[in-house]
């Protein structure tokens, strides 16, 4: 604890003297402003379907730790019940795949395997376990253990992932393959037409900015201390997954994005209650690019536009 301790403090103490700040933009970005129960209302309505899912693999560990106590299980499961209690507290999250539990879903199921192990060892040593298994057995006797054993782990791990299934075997694409896809594709294109001085401004802050390495004016403020000292959108416009506030997603100001700092590209010009589709008409254009000739709306008259770059 003590390194642990020392590495966490080291941490704050560099952010501190770098940017001046003893937390973390996205924190302030997410918590500062949201209304406690608001906050708790939505993670615990994001996660019903996680609980839901995990409600077995959860069950038997608990159970486990309860009646065949060991320091070791207790704080696997502490890992599992303080991180789910993190995901409520600061509101839910943006997707279904439920990335935050994402580290702590090993020490979960170790203690599942655990669990369902344990009580079919006991099982095993039973008179009936012997009279009935050993007969005429299609597996031999000796194996017949690690065989259920198996089948209840394979059955916990295909409840506790079953939405996700047809993505795992590959029978369908993930939400993810498309936006990435997306976002590589308009990252080629605005390398095409931008200058490299130019600048784009976007909502998820990450695959365009990286791959085109233009300056990015992040809308939803996650790197943008402005945008994360406002006042949270409460209206409920900005709202899925059971949420009625996304965190993270709530916070924004075109007025500023937009207007005012110009961006040489833009992606969303209307957003929650806002809507500059009107003025963008008036200082932006499309410029056209790629196979499939998709418009980009590019500050008018701008020198950090290619405009002989985009399709005829």
């Amino acid at each position: 604890m003590a390194v642990y301790g020392l590495f966490v403090g080291g941490h704050t103490a560099f952010r501190w003297f770098y940017y001046g700040e003893l937390v973390p933009n996205t924190y302030v970005l997410k918590m500062v402003g949201m209304p406690v129960r608001l906050r708790i209302e939505n993670g615990w309505s994001f996660t019903d379907a996680f609980r839901q899912q995990t409600t077995l693999v959860f069950g038997i560990a608990l159970i486990d730790t309860l009646f065949r106590y060991e320091r070791k299980k207790l704080l696997l499961l502490s890992f599992f019940v303080a991180i789910l209690s993190y995901q409520i507290w600061i509101g839910g999250d943006i997707w279904k795949y439920w990335r935050i539990m994402t580290p702590v879903m090993p020490f979960l199921f170790l203690l599942f395997i655990q669990g369902v192990f344990t009580p079919l060892r006991l099982f095993a040593e039973t008179k009936f376990y012997r009279e009935y298994f050993s007969k005429k057995p299609l597996i031999p006797w000796a194996g017949t253990l690690e065989m259920l054993v198996t089948v209840m782990v394979l059955v916990g791990f295909a409840i506790m992932n079953s939405p996700f299934i047809r993505e795992f075997i590959f029978w369908e694409r993930s939400d993810f393959a498309f936006w990435n896809e997306k976002d590589i594709n308009i990252a080629i294109a605005l390398n095409h037409i931008l200058e490299e001085d130019a600048s784009i401004g976007v909502m998820a802050a990450g695959t365009v900015p990286y791959y085109t390495g233009r300056y990015a004016i992040d809308i939803w403020g996650k790197s943008d201390k402005y945008i994360a000292s406002l006042p949270p959108d409460l209206s409920g416009t900005i709202s899925w997954l059971g949420m009625i506030n996304v965190p993270g997603h709530n916070k924004y100001d075109l007025e500023y994005s937009i207007k005012l700092l110009k961006p040489t590209w833009g992606s969303y010009f209307k957003y929650g209650t806002q809507d500059l589709e009107e003025w963008r008409d008036e200082h932006y254009v499309q410029i056209f690019y790629g196979p499939s000739n998709d418009g980009y709306w590019v500050l008018k008259g701008s020198d950090q536009v290619c405009w002989e770059c985009g399709n005829p």
